[in-house]
């Protein structure tokens, strides 16, 4: 996953430098593939680090936005008179380890 974020990096930071009036230097300026091991080595360490940074932030994020929809679903259940059942989600929960 770091190289693949590393990797995503290096290419939209070369596509999007000139609308910045940027120029790389042009030993940068290649693809993935011949960017030289070393850089490769930092960009992936670098996306290691700010993946294991933020993870947390991302699944806490989810978990509010879970709160926050559940009560929603409740509030509902309760204006419409609606009782739901024991042991009911009001959502399935994603099941998936998609960050």
């Amino acid at each position: 996953m770091s190289e693949e974020m590393a990797k995503d990096f290096h290419e939209t930071y070369e596509r999007l430098a000139p609308d910045f009036s940027y120029e790389t230097r042009k030993a940068s300026a290649v693809p993935w593939e011949d960017v030289p091991e070393n850089n490769k080595k930092l960009m992936i360490a670098v996306a290691g680090e700010m993946r294991a940074r933020h993870i947390n932030d991302i699944a806490t994020g989810r978990k509010l936005f879970e709160a926050e929809r559940n009560a929603a679903f409740y509030k509902s259940c309760a204006l419409s008179g609606e009782v739901p059942s024991d042991g009911d989600e009001p959502y399935p929960q994603d099941k998936g380890d998609d960050v």
